[in-house]
């Protein structure tokens, strides 16, 4: 699995999480999703598979976060915003999944995306 640790000013802390961002006005999530992985990592997938869409936080936003499976990757450099500090890593996904259990990964939707990768699409 291929993870950022990330600093995220709001809460003050660096965090683990999946590649994520902010579809930009007349973007498909697909689009975002490639666009947000090459910027944010340098990898740049041959394949996206949309695998959920969710509701954060339904009772007070209508954020929806989607999530897709990227495959077959090629580093082509990151190109991170000025404001972003971002640091990549791989790991297995039985230690990915140990993180969560150990609360090392704390980010909901990176919580989320795992263990539904390991529980309903691996091997899918």
């Amino acid at each position: 699995m291929l993870l950022e640790r990330q600093f995220r000013p709001v809460i003050g802390e660096w965090i683990y999480e999946i590649p994520a961002g902010t579809i930009e006005e007349g973007e498909e999530p697909v689009e975002t999703a490639r666009r947000e992985l090459v910027e944010e990592t340098g990898y740049e997938p041959a394949r996206l598979t949309h695998l959920l869409t969710i509701y954060p936080s339904p009772g007070t936003s209508t954020e929806r976060i989607h999530v897709f499976l990227a495959e077959d990757l090629r580093y082509r450099g990151a190109r991170l915003e000025e404001d972003e500090a971002i640091e990549t890593l791989w790991v297995p996904l039985s230690e990915a999944l140990e993180m969560i259990r150990r609360g090392d990964i704390r980010d909901a939707k990176t919580i989320v995306a795992l263990l539904y990768y390991s529980a309903l699409h691996r091997g899918s």
